[in-house]
């Protein structure tokens, strides 16, 4: 089975870096309240990659190509670490290093599986679940679609009811082919023609000062700095926006990304 064009991308770029890259990591932490059945959890995970086959999938080489395999059956294990004896105002720190340690250890490619999972229990009505995938086997939208079914699946074993989502008629994989077929000689030279006529006066650097810093190639440090909007800045952002037919964060990441560089 052939990679998309966006796995394609995500795997030189891992290979670039010598398979050390984890800021393709997508990490979540879940925050359970009440009573929880970790087995259950467990197995409704199993599930969950049971049904996508996008989560059973590796990326090896051959010859110098992306070669996908998706495996037949796949154990994500899912440790379950019992912090009990923490005292309430240290939950918050020890999820953030937990969650930090996660996200911060690279995957292997060609070694699945390429989900992570930890269950963190601080009493038997507090838990808390960090799930971490790498961005060749998911995006931001599906895993919201991810932890919806996880939860739904937990729902019904929970409750003795029909564990089985309905069968999925096209996998990531057939989304894939579809690309590829799409992708003919004619239409790679099209695509081509209007991006060199498109960007045929484009600047080779942004004209940006750079006297105080020597000009730098990209990197994956970096840190986060949070900034909290006036209710008017918002709107004034809002409204920009709307008029303008994009979104906020569309709006707000040149600001963000200046921030990255100052």
């Amino acid at each position: 089975m052939p990679l998309s064009l966006t796995q394609q991308r995500i795997w030189v770029v891992d290979q670039l870096a010598g398979g050390s890259l984890a800021s393709y990591n997508m990490a979540a932490g879940l925050d359970l309240r009440g009573d929880l059945d970790a087995d259950l959890l467990h197995a409704s995970l199993a599930s969950l990659v049971a049904r996508h086959e996008v989560l059973r999938s590796s990326f090896g080489e051959h010859d110098g190509d992306p070669v996908l395999t998706i495996a037949d059956h796949l154990d994500v294990p899912m440790p379950l670490v019992d912090r009990g004896a923490l005292p309430d105002t240290q939950r918050h720190q020890t999820v953030a290093r937990y969650l930090t340690d996660a996200a911060n250890r690279p995957f292997d490619l060609a070694a699945p599986p390429l989900v992570r999972a930890l269950l963190l229990k601080f009493d038997t009505s507090h838990h808390v679940l960090i799930l971490v995938l790498h961005h060749i086997v998911a995006d931001g939208a599906s895993v919201h679609i991810l932890i919806d079914e996880l939860c739904a699946q937990y729902r019904a074993r929970r409750d003795g009811m029909p564990t089985g989502l309905p069968a999925l008629a096209v996998q990531y994989a057939d989304y894939a082919v579809w690309q590829r077929e799409r992708l003919t000689p004619v239409r790679v030279r099209e695509e081509q023609q209007f991006w060199r006529t498109y960007l045929s006066n484009a600047p080779h650097f942004l004209a940006l000062p750079t006297t105080d810093r020597a000009r730098r190639f990209a990197s994956h440090d970096g840190g986060t700095v949070r900034l909290t909007l006036s209710r008017k800045a918002g709107e004034r952002v809002q409204a920009l926006a709307s008029a303008r037919g994009m979104t906020p964060f569309a709006v707000l990441s040149p600001v963000s990304s200046c921030s990255c560089t100052s």
